[in-house]
């Protein structure tokens, strides 16, 4: 719902990562109305797996 020109970025907000139907996952922050709604397990597992890339070479293990 965000008309965009060639070349420009778009910021998108994960809302629901499980959806059924793609575009039902994400929301654009340029359409939003002030009130974002956010897939926190989403973004829990995203920083799990940036640390555990920046840590995997010093050998550092996921606790279980």
């Amino acid at each position: 719902g965000v008309l965009l020109q060639p070349g420009e970025t778009i910021h998108y907000v994960i809302s629901n990562s499980k959806a059924k139907l793609p575009d039902d996952r994400v929301s654009a922050v340029a359409g939003c109305d002030g009130t974002i709604v956010y897939d926190a397990e989403a973004y829990v597992t995203l920083v799990q797996k940036a640390a555990f890339a920046v840590l995997g070479p010093l050998n550092v293990m996921a606790k279980e």
